[in-house]
C-alpha cells in the first residue's frame, strides 16, 4: 500500500495539521506520517501529534518574508533529508504569513523537482494589507514553480478572510483534508500507483500545458453535468463497480476506481475534479485589491501629526 508524508509548515500549517491529525474522520489517515517545519518554536501541535523540525537560529518571521529567506532552502533540503517524501505528499501552509508562505513553495519545488506527488493545501487570509501581500506574493512563489520547472501544480485553497471565525475555516479544511486523503492512496480497485500518479501530473502524459490547478470534490448527490469551470482531470470512485459511468467527458485525463470496503464517505460515487487555471484569474483580482488597498494606505497614512514643543539634543522637552 502507498504512503502518505504531511509536511506542516509554519504556524497555520502546524495548527491546522494538528488538528486533522487529532480529529479527522478519514479512514486512511492513520496511515499519514506528519512533520511540522517552522522558524519559530512558539507554534507547537496540540496533544504533541507530530515532531517539529525547527530552523536554528531563527526566532520567527513576524510576516516579513524576507527575514529567514537565506538559511530557508538549505533548512528545507535537510529537513527533507531526514524526513523522507512518501509514494504521496501533502504541503500544508499558510499564505499569509512569514514561515509557511515561503517553506511551503520551498518544499513543492523541492519534491516537483523530483517528480515526486505532491499535493499543495494553501491556507490564505486577506484581512490586513501584510497579509493579502504576503498571500498574493506566496501565490507568485508558487507559480513560479510552474514555471521554473515546466510542472503541474495541483492544489487546494481555503481563503480563511471568508470565514466569520477561524474555527468555521477549519472545519472546512479539515473536512477537505480528509476527502483529499481517500484519493491520495493506491488502495482502491482498479485505480493503481501509476494511475493516481499521473492526475497529478497530467502535463506529462497528454498534450496539457503545465497550469495551477484548483482540487473540487463531488459526489453522488451533485448534478455532475453541471460543474463549473475548466476540469483539466478527474479521478472518479464508485462504491459498486457497474456503476462506472462516463462521468466528466471531455477531461485530458481520467481516473476511474472502486472504492475500497467501508472506505470512504457514505455516497455512491466520490469525485475529485482538477480545475485548469481557473483560480489564477482569483488571484489576480486579488492583486487588483492589493494594490488598491496600497494606495489607500498611502493616503490614510501618509504623515503622523506632530505635537511640537522645544527639546534637547535627545529630543526631551522640558
Amino acid at each position: 500500500m502507498s504512503t502518505l508524508r504531511v509536511y506542516a509548515c509554519g504556524g497555520a500549517g502546524i495548527n491546522i495539521g494538528a488538528l486533522w491529525k487529532n480529529t479527522g474522520r478519514s479512514q486512511f489517515l492513520s496511515e499519514a506520517q506528519f512533520i511540522g517545519l517552522d522558524t519559530s518554536k512558539n507554534n507547537q501541535p496540540d496533544d504533541n501529534a507530530f515532531e517539529v523540525e525547527h530552523m536554528e537560529g531563527a526566532r520567527g518571521g513576524g510576516k516579513d518574508r524576507g527575514e529567514n529567506i537565506k538559511p530557508a532552502p538549505d533548512f528545507v533540503r535537510s529537513a527533507l533529508s531526514i524526513h523522507k517524501p512518501g509514494d504521496f505528499n501533502i504541503v500544508l501552509f499558510g499564505a499569509a504569513g512569514a514561515s509557511g508562505g515561503v517553506l511551503g513553495p520551498l518544499i513543492l519545488r523541492e519534491l516537483l523537482d523530483k517528480n515526486i506527488p505532491v499535493v499543495a493545501f494553501v491556507i490564505g487570509d486577506t484581512t490586513s494589507q501584510k497579509e493579502i501581500g504576503n498571500t498574493v506574493n506566496c501565490w507568485r512563489s508558487i507559480d513560479n514553480q510552474r514555471k521554473s520547472l515546466d510542472a503541474d501544480i495541483v492544489f487546494d485553497y481555503v481563503l480563511n478572510s471568508t470565514y466569520a471565525t477561524r474555527g468555521e475555516a477549519n472545519k472546512t479544511i479539515v473536512n477537505r483534508l480528509d476527502l483529499l486523503s481517500v484519493f491520495l492512496t493506491d488502495s482502491h480497485e482498479e485505480a493503481d500507483y501509476q494511475d493516481i500518479r499521473n492526475a497529478l501530473r497530467v502535463s506529462r502524459v497528454t498534450s496539457v500545458a503545465p497550469s495551477l490547478q484548483k482540487i473540487n470534490f463531488f459526489d453522488s448527490n451533485a448534478d455532475l453535468k453541471k460543474v463549473e469551470g475548466n476540469p483539466v482531470a478527474c479521478i472518479s470512485l464508485y462504491r459498486d463497480r457497474d456503476a462506472v459511468s462516463a462521468d466528466f467527458a471531455g477531461v485530458a485525463y481520467r481516473v476511474t476506481g472502486v472504492l475500497s470496503d467501508g472506505k470512504g464517505p457514505n455516497v455512491d460515487s466520490l469525485h475529485m475534479v482538477l480545475d485548469y487555471d481557473r483560480t489564477v484569474k482569483d488571484i489576480i483580482s486579488m492583486i487588483a485589491e492589493q494594490e488598491d488597498r496600497e494606495k489607500q494606505s498611502r493616503t490614510r497614512y501618509k504623515a503622523a501629526d506632530e505635537l511640537g514643543g522645544d527639546a534637547d539634543d535627545n529630543g526631551i522637552v522640558i
